[in-house]
């Protein structure tokens, strides 16, 4: 079965993972991963994969600007 943000248009599956970004960047770094994960082993859809990768490191960059306190 293929991951939700993997059966909508690359634009959707942006505009859905920016919307979660600020607010929950744990939870979209998980969903950005996930699909990522999901397109292993499959033709094509570099478009999808650069998109996804970027929102990987915009939510990594602000989990770490976060300081929530662990590990330090």
């Amino acid at each position: 079965m293929s991951h939700r943000l993997n059966g909508t248009s690359v634009d959707d599956a942006k505009g859905s993972l920016i919307c979660t970004l600020e607010r929950n960047p744990a939870g979209t770094a998980q969903e950005a991963l996930e699909a990522l994960i999901d397109l292993q082993g499959k033709e094509g859809h570099t478009s999808r994969r650069k998109m996804l990768g970027t929102i990987l490191r915009k939510a990594i960059k602000l989990l770490e600007t976060e300081g929530g306190g662990h590990g330090q």
